[in-house]
């Protein structure tokens, strides 16, 4: 087994989503888009021998152990890894049908008549009945039906083979080179004796020195790749304020922050005299409740003692506190009880009258309270009488002079309570008000300091869509756009989706693509030398927008292919990354947009590596917004973006990067280029310019003189791959060969000739020199 690269973990996540998934609908949003898929279909010359071919199928997937890949996960445990599963058998060890699957076509309806149409629909469905990844790799061969073989022609016996591969396995180039390799051994091994077919096989040589398993052991995650895709594709901008306003603000700001210190102290005095308020008023009111409960807290005794006037009739009620006083002053300083004796004997009164008006038992208030007719039958002496109701009277003005003291006391206190009562009712309101102004100053502040400090907000940069624009100063961009498209060919027919409209890049053109390529490393080159103090840098090198922080742009570049590492010394530069950049130059005129995102087909390929699931979309943001914007620093910046999309590529494929970052997984508008150095590598195993842009008119033939022809190609399409417009560009020693790729049912072939018509102007336009070429200049022209 071998540790699943992030690409394939990608693959298999939408395929084969687990039980903790499943049971989590709320959380869990299943896939919902093509089949991970591609397929290729190639229709023989002649007649076919199954069993040999069905070996010779078994021998290349032998030899390519990724193709026998089986994943596995175990669902009983939570958060299973997703493991990678070969066999690594040899083809004699392989059943017949296990990746040959031999297609009755009178068992199909559809296929009635074996044609390019009705072979695409077969695939389809074919492709659309797989559970999972059940079936990675597989190739039908479809004979012909009854109804043809009844007609005779050359068509009787001409028999399809589709070749159908996961695209967690295989991709497109990996799958043409086996499919061209496929039908060249069976070519070869057809014309030998039945005893020599096995022994040849067995002597199928090894294509590969560096295979995908060692590849996905080289695959180690990286914490920095997220974060750099997350910078490519989600910008954080911040607004500004214009000088004059500003000063304005910040004055306002000032005023409101001394405002705000003030109101803060206001606050805080407030708040610490509510609390003293509070307690004073609990306090003067625990008063009063004594004095009106006639306690005052010295004892514990003390209801109050009610005194009714025999004069007036009027009703007293004396409190504990006011009839020790009333003791005091009657009796003495000294007296302990209200007991009446005490006065009697200071004012010389005859025990015999004290005795006759019970004053041994009577209280200073039921002595104030006799009256002349209550001591006129008691047998007084006139002279004992009159002093006894004279001191009784004076009880009574003492008794009046006491409660009229109480009432002082309480008049006072309610007067005091009334106060605190005002001052506590001011404080509150006051600071509840100045809390309000505090606050309303605060939101103030704050707001002012958002306008003057705006916060950085995150923007997706948008994919770009064609359909979705037109292009301001491009009359027939905006034209062309609303016009009706035709009408649009079955879905389920690969071979009808698309359409192409070529492109031939002379050789002049691309040695001045070179020719800047080389010239913007030799400017990074004197500049580094510069910073060094090495040297000093040449004119240009003065005046090299964007390059100061560019990597060395080497042949890798360019969004194909490329091996890591090695000397790059005798090795052609690559016009690929000035490609992409004219590229970003033709859709900003087409669009009218000045920044978007565009999909990269990135290949991953290297070491000698063929077969695998190597090749990728990575989203490229173009970026023409800032005023001035030149094709020197567009053409800098993808260059560095190109460098970084292979470092980080591989460990964060664009199905996690939608996932994890929320942006769309298909990018309408798409560019390939395949660097000369990978036409070379293709070219000596086979794979041709018309091979490499997927042309699906090419004829296959043998390996050598003596083969007799082989098959045709009728399509080469990813049901994953879904675009609407792709550039692809295949860089040989003196041209570039490419072609723009469109979908018939969204755009017409003569809109495409004149975008492919302006991106060759575009081309030759750009040119080494010492001044940069402003993107307005080349918009224009």
């Amino acid at each position: 087994k071998y540790p699943p690269t992030p690409f394939q973990l990608a693959v298999y996540s939408k395929c084969c989503p687990s039980h903790d998934e499943l049971d989590s609908p709320a959380s869990f949003t299943p896939y919902i888009g093509p089949p991970p898929y591609l397929s290729q279909a190639y229709r023989f010359d002649g007649p076919m021998d199954i069993t040999v071919f069905r070996r010779v199928v078994n021998t290349l997937c032998a030899a390519f152990s990724v193709l026998q890949t089986r994943f596995y996960r175990n669902e009983k445990i939570v958060d299973a890894d997703v493991e990678a599963l070969v066999d690594r058998l040899a083809w004699r060890d392989l059943a017949p049908d296990a990746f040959v699957e031999d297609v009755d076509p009178d068992a199909h309806p559809g296929l009635t008549l074996v044609t390019a149409a009705t072979l695409s629909r077969f695939a389809t469905e074919w492709i659309e009945a797989r559970e999972g990844l059940d079936r990675v790799f597989s190739v039908l061969v479809v004979r012909s039906s009854a109804a043809m073989a009844a007609q005779g022609g050359a068509a009787a016996d001409r028999p399809a083979v589709i070749f159908v591969g996961s695209t967690a396995v295989i991709d497109e180039f990996g799958c043409l080179w086996l499919a061209r390799e496929i039908l060249a051994l069976h070519s070869r091994v057809a014309r030998l004796p039945p005893s020599d077919v096995g022994p040849t096989l067995d002597k199928y040589p090894t294509q590969e020195l560096f295979d995908f398993v060692r590849f996905a052991y080289d695959v180690e995650p990286n914490r920095h790749a997220l974060v750099y895709w997350r910078d490519q594709v989600i910008e954080t901008v911040q607004e500004t304020v214009d000088g004059a306003e500003k000063d304005d603000l910040e004055a306002q700001l000032r005023r409101l922050s001394a405002e705000k210190e003030s109101l803060k102290t206001q606050v805080a005095s407030l708040s610490n005299r509510k609390p003293e308020l509070e307690a004073e008023l609990a306090l003067l009111r625990q008063q009063r409740k004594q004095i009106d409960s006639g306690e005052d807290g010295s004892g514990g005794e003390g209801a109050m003692t009610t005194y009714t006037d025999p004069t007036s009739g009027e009703v007293m009620h004396i409190s504990r506190s006011a009839k020790e006083a009333l003791i005091r002053t009657v009796l003495g300083e000294e007296a302990r009880t209200d007991n009446i004796m005490g006065l009697l004997d200071k004012h010389e009164v005859p025990p015999e009258a004290q005795r006759k008006i019970g004053a041994s038992v009577m209280s200073i208030e039921s002595f104030a309270a006799l009256t002349e007719a209550a001591v006129h039958d008691l047998g007084l002496l006139s002279k004992d009488r009159r002093k006894i109701m004279a001191l009784a009277e004076y009880v009574r003005n003492r008794i009046k002079e006491g409660m009229q003291e109480q009432t002082k006391v309480k008049f006072a206190l309610e007067r005091r309570i009334a106060r605190v009562a005002r001052d506590l009712d001011t404080c509150s309101s006051g600071l509840e008000t100045a809390k309000d102004a505090l606050e309303t100053n605060d939101d103030m502040c704050i707001r002012l300091s958002n306008v003057l400090n705006p916060p950085h907000v995150e923007i997706k940069v948008p994919p770009l869509s064609l359909e979705e624009h037109t292009g301001p100063g491009n009359s027939t961009a905006a034209s062309e756009t609303k016009q009706q498209p035709p009408p649009p060919p079955d879905p389920s027919d690969l071979s009808a989706q698309w359409g192409f409209v070529p492109l031939v890049v002379s050789e002049e053109t691309l040695q001045n693509l070179r020719q800047f390529q080389d010239g913007c490393r030799s400017t990074i080159r004197q500049r580094r030398a510069f910073l060094r103090g090495q040297t000093l840098p040449s004119p240009v090198a003065q005046d090299s927008e964007g390059y100061g922080s560019t990597e060395d742009s080497s042949a890798e570049e360019g969004g194909g292919g490329g091996r890591r590492g090695g000397d790059n010394a005798g090795r052609v530069s690559s016009a690929g990354p000035a490609c992409l950049a004219a590229f970003g130059v033709l859709l900003k005129h087409i669009s009218g947009s000045d920044k978007f995102l565009i999909g990269l087909t990135q290949t991953y390929r290297r070491n000698g590596l063929i077969v695998g699931p190597l090749t990728d979309t990575i989203p490229i943001k173009i970026d023409l917004s800032r005023r001035g914007s030149t094709f020197n620093g567009l053409f800098a910046t993808l260059s560095r973006t190109l460098k970084e999309a292979r470092r980080f590529g591989a460990v964060c494929p664009m199905s996690t990067l939608a996932r994890k970052i929320g942006i769309a997984e298909t990018l309408p508008v798409r560019f390939e280029f395949v660097p000369f150095h990978d036409t070379e590598a293709w070219a000596k195993r086979g794979l041709g310019v018309r091979d490499l842009l997927l042309s699906d008119d090419v004829v296959l033939g043998g390996d050598d003189a003596d083969s007799a022809l082989v098959a045709e190609r009728l399509w080469a399409a990813s049901e994953q791959d879904q675009f609407d417009v792709k550039l692809v560009m295949v860089e040989e020693a003196k041209c570039i060969s490419g072609g723009m790729r469109f979908r018939r049912d969204r755009f017409d072939e003569e809109k495409i000739t004149k975008w492919v018509a302006k991106y060759s102007a575009t081309l030759e336009g750009i040119e080494y020199g010492s001044r940069k070429i402003p993107i307005t200049n080349m918009i224009s022209r």
